[in-house]
C-alpha cells in the first residue's frame, strides 16, 4: 500500500512514519505489514487491517509532547514550517520598502515582488516557490551537484542576481 493513498496532512504523515518505523519504505513510499502469527490467512489480514486503522487514527491525533518537537526532530524538511520562509518574506518585504523610499534602477529592482507585499502574495511568486522547492529538495534528498546548482540558481533568481557561480567567484 502506498502511503500517499491515505491522504495524510504533513503532521499525520510524519507521525504515521514514526509509528510504523521500518515498515515504511521511503524509496517506494510503501507501508508493508507482515502478519503471520494467526493460524488463518484471513485472521492475519484482519490483524494487518486493524494495525493500519489504529495507526492511521493515531497519526491524526495531536499529543502534548508533539508541541515540543523542534525543527531538528522532523524527519522531512517542510519549508512552509521553517524559519527560512519567515526570512524570505521579511527580506522581500524590506526590499520592497527600500524600493519605495529610494529610486533604484530597473536593474536593481526586483521585478517579481508584487506591490501587495503580503505574505500570501509573496508565497505565490514563482521565484519564491522555486526557492522553496530547491531548499526542500536539498534538505530532504541530500547534497548533490544538481541540488547545489538548483539551490544556487533559485537564490540568484530570488534576489535578482545575474550570472552563475563562475561570474560571482571571479569578481
Amino acid at each position: 500500500m502506498s502511503l500517499s493513498d491515505l491522504h495524510l496532512d504533513e503532521h499525520a504523515r510524519d507521525k504515521f512514519i514514526r509509528l510504523v518505523g521500518d515498515c515504511y519504505k521511503p524509496d517506494t513510499d510503501e507501508v508493508v505489514f507482515v502478519s503471520e502469527k494467526c493460524p488463518l490467512k484471513e485472521q492475519n489480514f484482519d490483524y494487518a487491517m486493524f494495525l493500519l486503522t489504529a495507526i492511521y487514527n493515531e497519526s491524526w491525533k495531536h499529543e502534548a509532547w508533539e508541541k515540543l518537537i523542534t525543527e531538528e526532530d522532523m524527519k522531512v524538511y517542510i519549508w512552509q514550517q521553517r524559519k527560512s520562509k519567515e526570512t524570505v518574506v521579511q527580506l522581500l518585504t524590506k526590499n520592497k520598502q527600500i524600493e519605495k523610499t529610494s529610486t533604484p534602477t530597473e536593474e536593481q529592482r526586483l521585478q517579481h515582488i508584487p506591490e501587495d507585499c503580503s505574505e500570501e502574495a509573496l508565497l505565490e511568486v514563482k521565484e519564491v516557490k522555486d526557492y522553496a522547492d530547491a531548499v526542500t529538495n536539498y534538505m530532504n534528498n541530500g547534497e548533490s551537484q544538481e541540488a547545489i546548482e538548483n539551490y544556487g540558481g533559485a537564490v540568484r533568481k530570488l534576489l535578482g542576481i545575474k550570472g552563475g557561480l563562475q561570474a560571482a567567484s571571479s569578481s
